[in-house]
């Protein structure tokens, strides 16, 4: 039986955005496991995953949420009921009150009340996680520039409000805001995988490897980047170092999105 689902296919499990999951692992409410082909999630974070998806589903914030949970133990996550305005602890047949230790107590929040104004950066970035969530591209936007008028290094909003621009098709917004979030956190990895990605758009290979190299050096389980960095070496006539970054992508991925242009390329194929 499977014990371990790489982030594709929690995406697909869950019904969670790439986005969350990784802000729910990074935050350490539901923390991947690793191993020599990169992040994973087993059975039991898949199961509180639903979970979370269930509480977004009803209408909670997401960053009230997170707020919240980091409150309490993960093991207590399946045992969580969402009555009207509050996320009760169920301890078995009783639901512990307000006032209780474990009670956690929110304001209502159904989809009228969502656009509730949050009062930090942190709020701002997580509803735009929310609006991403919800297909509103505006309202994540939105959500991101306040947290940046709020907090103006807080590099996460930055790349966020970058891969907007980018889905857009506005590659100079989105690569000034890559550049940002990498004067503040320069080893931020999805930064430079995007900013690299965005170079290659603009046929600057060799810039782009700098940044794809930048990646696999400080986080060596992004695996796309191994493919990435193969690929614009070999534009630059690098060939030899190439094929090493393309063989080590198909060591750690290789059932890849990048996996079969990898091998035809390995083949003597065109980028």
């Amino acid at each position: 039986m499977k014990q371990a689902f790489r982030l594709d296919e929690v995406v697909r499990l869950t019904g969670l955005s790439a986005s969350q999951i990784k802000t729910l692992a990074r935050r350490r409410i539901v923390p991947s496991g690793r191993d020599k082909d990169g992040p994973f999630w087993g059975f039991r974070e898949l199961r509180a995953l639903r979970r979370i998806k269930a509480f977004l589903d009803q209408g909670m914030d997401l960053e009230r949420l997170i707020r919240g949970l980091r409150r309490l133990d993960p093991e207590d996550l399946p045992r969580l009921e969402l009555r009207g305005r509050r996320l009760l602890l169920r301890r078995g047949d009783v639901l512990l009150e307000p006032g209780g230790q474990l009670c956690l107590d929110f304001s209502p929040l159904c989809p009228q009340t969502l656009d509730l104004s949050p009062t930090t950066a942190e709020g701002w970035f997580y509803l735009g996680l929310s609006r991403e969530a919800q297909g509103d591209q505006s309202g994540a936007l939105l959500a991101y520039q306040k947290a940046l008028e709020l907090d103006p290094q807080h590099a996460d909003s930055l790349v966020n409000l970058g891969n907007l621009h980018y889905q857009e098709g506005d590659l100079s917004q989105a690569k000034e805001r890559y550049f940002e979030a990498l004067i503040i956190e320069p080893d931020h990895p999805e930064a430079s995988f995007n900013l690299g990605c965005l170079l290659m758009e603009e046929a600057e290979p060799a810039m782009a490897a700098v940044f794809f190299r930048r990646v696999v050096e400080k986080d060596p389980e992004f695996s796309d980047a191994y493919f990435c960095l193969g690929e614009a070496l070999l534009l630059i006539d690098r060939t030899r170092e190439a094929r090493i970054w393309l063989k080590r992508y198909l060591s750690v991925d290789p059932q890849g999105p990048y996996a079969p242009l990898a091998r035809k390329l390995l083949k003597g194929g065109s980028p």
